[in-house]
């Protein structure tokens, strides 16, 4: 069982076309449609701890008729990951694909799939609620690329997802549970390949990574986490939905920051920019905390699939200017990408 759910995800440079390299034939290459795959056995549902026993998130799994296995975890925010184990896929750790994530052919998600390990995709899925209760009420779960489909008959998913939403509210409660797995304590946060390009197009060549949990409240949950000198940045992904716009997107971010700063909350808006594959907007944010005031530079980047990412910058309000200057490096290699 994979313990690496959370923390394990890939930024995209631009709208690169790759494939999911299971060596399966296209969807549709013979003029057939892919064989639905039936869970063989219960669905396992428990919490994972880290090595001193405290509480990570918790899980569902089932193993298929096909060999692969349906790992679905929700952290203590209520955002939840979707994992496929697929033996011998040999893929190539931290890679990524574009995939579409389909329920009852009727619900579609445009989603990022990250190799987390050789055998082993990750897609987050954040607090998208309307997708985790249509996998709950639902009967076929597809997934696809450009290049191959996989399709897992949902039996089973209701007891189990309702299960796993239990699961985090206990948790969260203190209540004693069993573990199902636990982390030992060897893993590391990962740097996916193509955030590592990008980063050091931008000039940052020693950064230190930091476990997707150190997220400080108010931002969503870091895809990834990092600091250099005094200031702390991160990167959240999500997909847009149906009559969403940067600037919409933008304000509810905001909305969730604001309540973590109290009065002192000043959004200062840079004019969104129109790129040839994406659209950009800048930002920055004075905000009060307990612990002092703090700086905040941000960049909301919006590629034409409807993949949203957000570079957050923070640092005491004494060192705005580094937070500032790491945000424009990162938001000049977006624009050049954006614009090839």
């Amino acid at each position: 069982m994979n313990c690496r759910l959370f923390g394990v995800c890939a930024a995209a440079l631009a709208a690169l076309l790759l494939v999911m390299a299971r060596g399966v034939a296209a969807p549709g290459a013979d003029g057939g449609t892919p064989e639905v795959t039936a869970p063989v056995g219960d669905w396992r549902v428990g919490p994972v701890v880290n090595k001193d026993g405290a509480f990570v998130y918790c899980i569902a799994e089932a193993r298929f008729a096909n060999g692969d296995s349906l790992v679905i975890g929700r952290s203590p925010k209520d955002e939840f990951n979707l994992a496929v184990g697929i033996p011998e896929a040999h893929l190539t750790k931290g890679g990524a694909w574009q995939v579409q994530m389909t329920v009852d052919d009727g619900l579609k998600r445009d989603r990022q799939a990250v190799a987390a390990d050789p055998d082993m995709l990750v897609i987050a899925n954040g607090n998208d609620n309307d997708l985790y209760e249509a996998i709950t009420h639902g009967s076929k779960l597809t997934i696809s690329s450009p290049t191959d489909t996989i399709r897992f008959q949902l039996k089973g998913t209701g007891l189990a997802l309702r299960e796993l939403r239990s699961c985090v509210e206990r948790a969260r409660a203190g209540q004693p549970m069993t573990p199902l797995g636990r982390l030992s304590g060897g893993e590391s946060p990962l740097l996916p390949p193509l955030l590592k390009e990008l980063l050091n197009q931008a000039g940052f060549h020693k950064i230190d990574l930091l476990a997707p949990s150190a997220t400080p409240p108010g931002y969503p949950t870091a895809n990834t986490l990092w600091r250099v000198g005094s200031v702390l940045s991160g990167i959240s992904t999500s997909t847009r939905l149906a009559g969403e716009t940067l600037s919409s997107l933008g304000d509810a971010y905001l909305a969730r920051l604001k309540p973590q700063c109290g009065d002192d909350f000043e959004v200062k808006w840079d004019e969104p920019e129109t790129l040839a594959v994406a659209s950009l907007r800048t930002a920055v944010v004075n905000c009060g905390r307990h612990a002092g005031p703090v700086h905040v530079a941000l960049t909301f980047h919006l590629g034409r699939g409807g993949l949203l990412q957000v570079f957050f910058h923070e640092a005491p309000a004494a060192a705005a200017a580094a937070a500032d200057k790491d945000r424009s490096a990162i938001a000049e290699v977006l624009r050049r990408l954006g614009n090839p």
